[in-house]
């Protein structure tokens, strides 16, 4: 995980990659957070593609151009 965002006591997990097709492993680590005992939000994969697609649950491709 490279990034964690925090917003309205909400996790979100950030991984970022420099490839235009993630794998689903890619977000592998997020489900550790649960041992946090707080609210986690939908994560993302910021990466190479040209549009955003969704990979998983609560898990979505971003592109790096988005940002």
């Amino acid at each position: 995980m490279d990034l964690l965002i925090e917003q309205d006591n909400t996790l979100h997990p950030v991984e970022i990659k420099k490839t235009a097709s993630p794998r689903r492993s890619a977000s592998h680590g997020f489900p550790s957070l649960k041992r946090l005992g707080r609210n986690i939000g939908p994560g993302a994969i910021v990466c190479l593609r040209e549009s955003s697609v969704a990979i998983g649950r609560n898990v979505t491709a971003i592109p790096a151009s988005y940002i």
